[in-house]
């Protein structure tokens, strides 16, 4: 599968590299140039640029490894095949919020451009993100407690599903607040964004297995201490 991945990802890249046309020149006058410093807005502090996205993509990750480390053992006892049917579950969660968070966004974003007498903000998306994220949060809270606790598989599904769609929606906010909000700077701010999300997302998938391992067996330990 390593394999079949880089092939895809190597023809893609080739692909993008001689097809998709570089759009986005922007422009430096000399008036903007000899601006002085205290014309433009001051340097955002570390806390202002951690990403959202990368934090949901990460549980993400969190909750496919967790899938594939408890449904395979005792007591569900899963073969692979019904292991890749869970992951329907996020699938059709992802797909609520394409055409949801979509419409949510639209939605507050024109009240709240309404209420400031027509003129929108790039920030009017950002309160969008309150609802899928809550929802992703309950949804990763609702598949690890089912599972802590070996209910039916309907449990975890149903939190997977609500952890893909806070995944997909809130993705959905920050990129379109960072092409709203940076223009002629959109390219690189969706680079930082992507690049931060797999950074998070490749630390959580290093070091998950160990954690549960862990889990498992200081819970056999409790297991036996108690017996």
């Amino acid at each position: 599968m390593c394999g079949l991945i880089a092939i895809a990802g190597g023809a893609t890249f080739l692909v993008g590299l001689v097809t998709i046309r570089e759009t986005n020149y922007p422009a430096r006058t000399p008036e903007a140039v000899a601006k002085p410093a205290e014309t433009f807005a001051p340097k955002r502090r570390l806390k202002d640029w951690l990403v959202t996205v990368g934090t949901f993509v990460g549980w993400n990750i969190v909750v496919q490894l967790t899938s594939s480390q408890t449904f395979t053992k005792l007591p569900y006892g899963w073969k692979t095949g019904s292991l890749g049917l869970l992951s329907i579950s996020g699938f059709i969660g992802a797909v609520l919020a394409f055409f949801i968070s979509g419409k949510l966004i639209d939605i507050i974003a024109n009240r709240m451009t309404r209420a400031n007498g027509g003129r929108r903000q790039p920030e009017f998306r950002l309160p969008a993100i309150i609802i899928p994220a809550l929802i992703g949060l309950f949804g990763i809270l609702i598949f690890g407690l089912t599972i802590s606790h070996h209910t039916m598989w309907v449990g975890p599904a149903f939190g997977y599903g609500m952890q893909g769609f806070g995944l997909t929606a809130v993705a959905n906010v920050v990129v379109t607040y960072a092409v709203d909000g940076y223009h002629d700077l959109a390219g690189e701010a969706l680079t930082v964004v992507f690049v931060i999300r797999n950074v998070i997302a490749t630390v959580l998938a290093l070091y998950t297995k160990n954690w549960q391992t862990a889990t498992d067996d200081s819970e056999q330990n409790d297991n036996s201490v108690a017996s």
